[in-house]
């Protein structure tokens, strides 16, 4: 759709790899004038070891979700996760700059590595993250020291704590919360946000909310195409618009 919008003669398809092949398949793809492309789960943190430069954020990050063939044929490495997650938020007002807000990030994978940042830049946010391990979430938090509105705590001390959250964000790719998350984190003004998106029904975190009672809840869909459109800046140098390509889907999974 981008393509179309723009003028710009190219085709995007996806190419399904494994960890066994997927530095051959990335090599092939490009020896055969391949000039960009999107990496998914769960290679994005392997793809960051095989470029040859690696932009400020994906470096901080630790992962790469975007590749730009150069014209020396060299690869660059970026990550558009966090600005596509952002400009999602954005659209649908779901956290307001100006007022101060909890959010509770859940994963410390690759997918969690590449919104922490922005968030924190783009909003008066205080981010507590909670992972499946303790010692994964503490690992993650140590990367970023510098700042101080991010913390962790592990899992079972966020019923104790009884903080109240304005945000959920979940970044895993987890197909059961019941025994995850305690359901009491659910209340009416909280925002559930899953950067997961399946085309058909809701995911497993939205479908978890839903029935603790969140009113308000978003799928991924409109990250992925947020963080696809910075990526087709990075190969062409142009931006396309973002809503108009949203509506579309949209419309296609109504």
């Amino acid at each position: 759709m981008f393509a179309i919008e723009t003028g710009i003669n190219s085709s995007y398809s996806s190419i399904l790899t494994n960890s066994v092949f997927f530095n051959q398949t990335l090599q092939h793809f490009f020896h055969r004038n391949g000039r960009g492309a999107n990496i998914t789960a769960p290679f994005k943190v392997h793809a960051l070891n095989l470029c040859d430069h690696i932009t400020k954020h994906a470096s901080l990050v630790g992962a790469v979700n975007t590749i730009v063939k150069l014209p020396n044929n060299l690869l660059l490495g970026a990550n558009t996760d966090g600005i596509g997650l952002i400009s999602d938020l954005h659209h649908f007002y779901v956290l307001h700059k100006k007022i101060k807000s909890r959010v509770l990030l859940v994963g410390a994978g690759g997918a969690a590595r590449g919104v922490i940042a922005p968030l924190i830049h783009n909003y008066n946010c205080n981010i507590i993250l909670v992972n499946r391990t303790f010692l994964g979430a503490k690992k993650l938090v140590s990367c970023y020291k510098y700042m101080e509105n991010l913390s962790t705590l592990p899992i079972e001390q966020l019923q104790l704590e009884k903080v109240k959250f304005d945000l959920i964000i979940n970044a895993t790719s987890a197909d059961n919360f019941s025994n995850f998350l305690p359901y009491s984190l659910i209340h009416e003004q909280l925002f559930c946000y899953d950067m997961c998106y399946q085309q058909e029904g809701d995911t497993a975190f939205i479908t978890w909310c839903r029935q603790h009672g969140a009113k308000k809840y978003l799928n991924g869909l409109g990250m992925l195409v947020s963080q696809a459109a910075y990526s087709f800046l990075l190969w062409h140098g142009i931006l396309p618009s973002i809503i108009p390509v949203l509506n579309k889907l949209l419309k296609r999974t109504i």
